[in-house]
């Protein structure tokens, strides 16, 4: 094609290195440790299973080997005396464990190790493990993306652009795409395109949105929010808005998330048409007992206007006997 077919990165750049460091790079001296600790306790276990023996009388020459085997009878007068030797396995383990623990804090696959067992019981301690490997991955990753993904599709897109004819193209389309597709074949040809990656493939972006997701939910479902959309003749998309949640969770969208049947729909109504009708009843029960209660009011107020004017008449009436009869004549 004219082109080299070459992609690739470093697991980490390294200042004076030109390709960078891998991780065999990275491992290689603690490798080289390990392989060296097994082979040496290895030698130690073939001892321990044979055991060597010290001769101490009656068989022979002093240099002379003997040869030992399971039931073998040597001499009567014979005597050998083992040879203990000291078990390894304790100090051969802890050194490999070591290493393999600065292996990993070296290549970052010690994401969240520090976190101890009880910090999983509580949703913060999930995150903050969360937090620690997205971190750690998050630079390969990056790298990754930006010097082989992106580069493939645009080789990819470019070799489909300047060697695949018409009718290859509708060849690889199924069907329904092929007919659902009634533009111009040129337009594909000439098409100005830009690959972007989604939120899905950088660590800590998803990570945000997943946090900032069931929030942003309850914000939205703010009645003033609301209010304020349709004042503006706008809407919220939620079923976009579930594709894109759950496409950050790496579930199937298509599988979660279908279109309803004409069954569903019929129910769908059903119910809606029940909940208004449960719903205007509720607010005519509020309204006669509002009505209820203004009567009510009423009926106590006007009782209270009339009797108060009795008593004022009483009052008015007992003042007007009083002063209609002088004081030392009582017959009068």
């Amino acid at each position: 094609m004219g082109k080299l077919p070459i992609v690739s990165c470093a697991f980490m750049d390294v200042l004076n290195s030109a390709f960078g460091f891998g991780v065999s790079r990275l491992l290689g001296g603690e490798q080289r440790f390990q392989q060296g600790v097994i082979n040496t306790w290895i030698d130690s276990l073939a001892i321990t299973l044979n055991p060597v023996f010290q001769q101490l009388k009656g068989l022979g020459a002093g240099g002379q080997n003997i040869s030992i085997a399971p039931g073998k009878v040597i001499t009567v007068e014979g005597e050998l005396k083992p040879l203990v030797t000291p078990s390894v396995s304790t100090e051969a383990m802890n050194a490999i464990q070591n290493s393999e623990q600065r292996a990993f804090r070296r290549v970052g696959a010690d994401g969240g190790s520090n976190i101890p067992d009880q910090a999983f019981r509580t949703g913060a301690g999930v995150q903050a493990f969360q937090g620690d490997v997205t971190q750690r991955l998050q630079y390969f990753l990056e790298q990754y993306v930006d010097l082989v993904f992106v580069p493939v599709l645009e080789a990819f897109l470019e070799l489909c652009a300047e060697n695949l004819t018409p009718n290859q193209i509708q060849q690889i389309l199924s069907d329904e795409d092929a007919k659902a597709y009634e533009g111009n074949i040129l337009d594909i040809y000439n098409a100005d395109t830009k690959i972007e990656i989604v939120a899905g493939i950088k660590l800590t972006t998803k990570q945000a949105a997943m946090n900032v997701a069931p929030l942003l939910v309850q914000l939205l479902s703010n009645e003033a929010v609301q209010q304020s959309l349709v004042t503006q003749a706008k809407k919220f998309d939620y079923a976009e808005f579930a594709d894109e949640y759950l496409e950050l969770m790496g579930w199937d969208i298509n599988s979660l998330i279908v279109d309803m049947t004409k069954d569903d729909l019929q129910r769908m109504q059903q119910q809606n048409g029940a909940a208004v009708k449960a719903q205007a009843d509720m607010q005519l029960e509020q309204l006669k007992h509002q009505n209820d209660i203004d009567s009510i009011d009423t009926k106590a107020t006007a009782q209270a206007g009339v009797a108060v004017l009795r008593s004022n008449l009483k009052r008015a009436e007992q003042q007007g006997l009083n002063e209609a009869i002088p004081a030392g004549n009582p017959q009068q």
